[in-house]
């Protein structure tokens, strides 16, 4: 009863980061070296309470651990985060992988060339694996590259709008064709 009566709302923790094993060392020193209070669990997911067993897929992106922090402490996390982006970032090797795995050249030359819609380090990342592949774009092509790239991404947006609006029109004229149908069927019968 006295935990009810002691409850301060400002000093309840709440869930704010989830974290892999390797993020949690360095995260853990910046929240000890600024004084801030926190607790560390391991997550339970809604898929636990399941008996299906989990795909590989879902077992990677599952983070290994919750930091919660007290609710009267988030603005200053969230400051010392903004400070210290790179620590919530995948390990260098593991974005590496990634980027290695799932982006072929023009991917990875999409990076260089829009490197606002990527992470910092992608960049330097992407430009390692370019070389490895011994592929290299000279600074003087980015702006050619990035026309040519824009134009193409403008042309599958415009394809993709243009499809749905296709699918718009052969829906409604199911609908009118269906509603035609009934109502031939119905004045037929009425008529009889």
């Amino acid at each position: 009863m006295k935990d009810i009566l002691d409850f301060d709302e400002n000093n309840a923790y709440v869930d704010y980061f989830f974290v892999y094993q390797h993020q949690l060392d360095a995260i853990l020193e910046l929240l000890n070296s600024n004084q801030i209070a926190h607790r560390v669990k391991v997550p339970v997911f809604t898929q636990d309470t399941l008996i299906v067993p989990h795909t590989a897929e879902t077992n990677l992106i599952r983070k290994d651990f919750v930091i919660q922090i007290p609710e009267n402490q988030k603005m200053k996390v969230d400051y010392l985060m903004s400070e210290n982006e790179d620590l919530l970032q995948d390990s260098r090797q593991i974005r590496k992988l990634f980027l290695i795995n799932s982006l072929d050249t023009d991917g990875l030359i999409d990076i260089l060339l829009f490197p606002q819609e990527w992470l910092k380090m992608d960049q330097e990342l992407a430009i390692e694996i370019l070389n490895v592949k011994g592929v290299f774009v000279p600074q003087s092509e980015y702006a050619k590259r990035r026309n040519e790239r824009e134009e193409h991404r403008k042309t599958q947006l415009l394809n993709r709008k243009l499809k749905g609006v296709l699918q718009v029109l052969y829906m409604i004229l199911v609908l009118f064709l269906s509603l035609f149908l009934i109502f031939t069927i119905f004045d037929l019968r009425t008529s009889n």
